[in-house]
């Protein structure tokens, strides 16, 4: 009786111990007790080197790790960052500080205004990392909460760059002249300055009647663009009877084939990296076919998709998107469509799809979007939309407000993800 009574008290001791460790180790998983200092590595880079008196240098300076919390616009970023510049004579002056952004660096211009060598150093002051605006569902307790919030980066310094100043200043870099006779695309990418004469028509205005396809809202003048001198066919493709009808119809002004469609515009051009999209209504059909893409320069057809390929859908307008981050820049190109039912003049279409503008391949739908938008574009090519709001939402009560609705908001996750954003 005794034994058993001995062995029960050590089986529950036991136990008892072993809970305990576990709830320690269960702790220590996402949380370093107490935190630990971590060393840092700091480097800068000043171009060009040597530079001429009076221009300007580029001064890029970062920590060896981002912030471990840092992704894309969320997370910690690194404070306390100066670069401390010597001048020829001796004297200091000190720029900052600066906040890094998500990958840990950051980047200012400086003009030197003595003939010598200057020297540069960054100086990071070291930092707490405490989780500040962490994404939207980011644990900050449990397994997959971040170890590193609570630890301390410590200070440290780059090595020291020199610059030299002379007098003569440096060359620019050389620049690839406009073309003076004929060119296509694709433009080769260091030909910065041929922006001015490569355009693109995106359709952001509504085709509807005796509006078709315009560059946007508020016209059909594009900047980037110059018709030729010398306008010439250079391919054709018929989409419809054309001309007299001849015969017993008579040699009157009205009596041509039904073509242009004035009630029904028939023709509503996107174009893009010298590809041209339209919707494609046949004959004397007012009910779309499909889409086409063909090269601007040569009449071919790229691709083709049938009305129900095209989920019975009309080209709507086209989007260049230009994402700049830290890690990749590059620009992507899309086409957005609506439903037909909500076409044409006085259309609510209930949403758009997205599709990639090389191949035709369907990307998303966006639903519930606000009905008339005026379209436009912002420096970046986000498709926005303007439209008058009177349902009393976004904390009014009474009365219009003017809201904006943004496409990659609405995809974009983290950014809201609501159709009226």
């Amino acid at each position: 009786m005794l034994k058993h009574k001995t062995l029960a008290i050590f089986l529950a001791a036991f136990l008892a111990t072993s809970m305990i460790a576990s709830t320690i180790l269960l702790q220590n998983v996402n949380a370093r007790t107490p935190p630990i200092n971590i060393p840092t590595y700091t480097f800068i880079s000043v171009s060009p080197n040597p530079i001429g008196m009076g221009q300007y240098v580029n001064v890029n300076f970062w920590v060896n790790q981002p912030p471990p919390t840092a992704s894309a616009q969320y997370g910690d970023r690194w404070g306390n960052m100066t670069v401390i510049v010597t001048h020829p004579d001796g004297t200091t002056e000190t720029l900052g500080p600066f906040t890094s952004d998500a990958t840990g660096g950051s980047h200012t211009v400086y003009t030197p205004s003595d003939l010598g060598n200057y020297t540069f150093q960054m100086s990071f002051g070291g930092q707490t990392l405490t989780g500040e605006n962490l994404a939207p569902g980011t644990p900050t307790t449990g397994p997959f909460a971040n170890v590193f919030i609570g630890d301390y980066f410590m200070p440290s310094k780059s090595n020291i760059f020199t610059l030299t100043v002379q007098q003569e200043p440096i060359a620019a870099a050389a620049v690839t002249p406009l073309p003076t006779n004929y060119w296509t695309r694709p433009i080769y990418g260091e030909n910065n300055n041929w922006y001015t004469i490569a355009g693109n028509w995106l359709g952001l205005g509504q085709s509807t009647f005796a509006a078709t396809g315009m560059y946007r809202s508020s016209g059909n003048y594009n900047p980037y663009t110059t018709a030729p001198n010398t306008a010439h066919i250079l391919w054709t493709k018929p989409e419809a009877f054309g001309g007299i009808i001849g015969g017993e119809f008579g040699g009157s002004e009205t009596a041509n084939y039904y073509s242009t469609s004035q009630y029904e515009p028939k023709f509503a051009p996107i174009i893009m990296q010298a590809i041209l999209y339209y919707t494609v209504y046949p004959g004397a059909s007012t009910f779309p076919a499909g889409w086409a893409a063909v090269d601007l320069h040569t009449g071919e057809t790229i691709w083709t998709k049938t009305n129900t390929e095209a989920n019975r859908e009309v080209l709507r307008c086209g989007q260049i998107f230009n994402e700049i981050t830290p890690n990749q820049y590059g620009a992507q190109a899309y086409l957005w469509s609506i439903p037909s039912a909500g076409a044409g003049f006085g259309g609510a279409p209930s949403y758009m799809s997205m599709y990639d503008a090389m191949t035709g391949d369907w990307i998303l739908n966006i639903t519930n979007i606000p009905a008339a938008l005026t379209l436009t574009t912002d420096e970046h090519g986000d498709l926005i939309g303007y439209y008058v709001n009177s349902s009393g939402t976004f904390g009014q009560t009474t009365g219009q407000s003017l809201s904006l609705w943004n496409s990659t908001a609405c995809i974009n996750i983290g950014l809201g993800g609501s159709p009226s954003s």
